[in-house]
């Protein structure tokens, strides 16, 4: 619906931040974490939709 066009679930938003992290060079290291986080995340999304069905 349109309420999740105003709150943007983590997932979506994650790789974003991620990208936005690793366009800085001095940021590597947070980079790498949130690279973990946001592959971590996209996996337990993947996983939490096949249960809810």
């Amino acid at each position: 619906g349109q309420s999740e066009s105003v709150q943007e679930p983590l997932f979506r938003i994650l790789p974003r931040i991620s990208r936005y992290l690793c366009a800085w060079r001095n940021n590597g290291r947070a980079c790498l974490l949130l690279r973990q986080k946001v592959i971590t995340t996209q996996i337990t999304q993947q996983q939490n939709e096949i249960y809810s069905h």
